[in-house]
């Protein structure tokens, strides 16, 4: 298994600070544990993102003119390669691996 170097390491503590706050990282090893689940999460975030292209953006009530103006919007997501992940998806991702990442950042995970 493989060590990361410092400066991945520093690029990692960055990436869960500001999924988790530097409060709850402070303590946390940056190993390849942790790696992996945070590569978890922006792989589950990013295919929450592009389904998120895909759902409409109608108004209070949707007429079937709304839908085919949402339709061209939401075809035009796509084609663009859709944004960067969407807040929700991050913040639901982020909830589901907080745990995980807890136990990995603590070494708790190593076998």
């Amino acid at each position: 298994m493989s060590t990361l170097s410092p400066s991945e390491q520093q690029d990692l503590r960055t990436v869960v600070e500001a999924l988790y706050s530097k409060t709850l990282t402070a303590h946390w090893e940056m190993n390849e544990e942790l790696l992996g689940i945070v590569t978890n999460m922006l792989n589950e975030s990013k295919a929450c993102s592009t389904a998120f292209d895909f759902v409409p953006r109608p108004g209070v009530y949707l007429t079937p003119n709304d839908v085919r103006k949402e339709l061209q919007r939401m075809a035009k997501r796509v084609l663009l390669g859709g944004g960067l992940n969407y807040w929700l998806c991050n913040e639901v991702v982020s909830l589901k691996f907080k745990q995980a990442a807890d136990l990995a950042g603590q070494g708790a995970l190593k076998q």
